[in-house]
């Protein structure tokens, strides 16, 4: 009957732990990859956030990344917003409710990026003076490591498009290309420490 019971209590243990979720305060970003501090492999697990002794958010990160369902709630205990994550990016379809409870607004993401109800992207607003003649400026590159994601990098929860650099730790460039709709695109030039072009390769 004690083998029983001992044999009941190591599983009711186990059975815990698999449910155990990680506080995200102790998480840090690495270049768009999340990791628990002082590890070297990206996290993979149940997170849980508090905020002013009340659950902030929860959700599930896998290799770094943000994935599945992820719910954020008000100070009151209501739930605020509840959605999926795709490869660390909003995919899917996004609720959100007032602290009553109250259905506040339903939206669609793709790659991150609010849809229109027909499925279309919605259009972030344009440059007014696009359609004027003027002097073409080139955009100034982005910092590699602000960008996030796994296959489709994003920037500000948006695919990037536009130029990125990336600086060897202490000084010189190690690369520079650009971004088409979060992927590779163009030439990309790869560089030693001594400055010197290593490598060229078109995507």
């Amino acid at each position: 009957m004690k083998n029983i019971l001992l044999i009941a209590g190591l599983l009711f243990i186990l059975g815990g732990c698999t449910s155990e979720k990680t506080n995200f305060g102790k998480l840090q970003d690495r270049s768009g990859l999340l990791y628990l501090v002082n590890e070297n492999k990206p996290f993979t697990g149940n997170v849980i956030s508090y905020a002013n002794g009340h659950i902030e958010f929860e959700g599930r990160i896998e290799n770094g990344l943000r994935v599945g369902t992820w719910v954020y709630y008000h100070a009151n205990g209501q739930k605020k917003t509840e959605g999926t994550f795709k490869e660390g990016t909003k995919d899917g379809l996004w609720n959100s409710w007032k602290e009553n409870g109250q259905q506040d607004v339903a939206e669609n993401y793709k790659f991150g990026k609010k849809l229109n109800s027909d499925g279309t992207f919605a259009e972030t607003p344009k440059d007014t003076a696009a359609a004027k003649p003027a002097v073409k400026k080139e955009p100034a590159p982005v910092q590699y490591e602000r960008l996030h994601g796994g296959a489709i990098k994003t920037l500000d929860g948006v695919p990037y498009s536009g130029p990125v650099i990336k600086y060897y730790i202490g000084d010189g460039k190690e690369y520079d290309g650009w971004f088409l709709h979060g992927k590779k695109s163009g030439r990309w030039t790869f560089y030693d420490k001594a400055g010197r072009v290593k490598n060229i390769k078109d995507y």
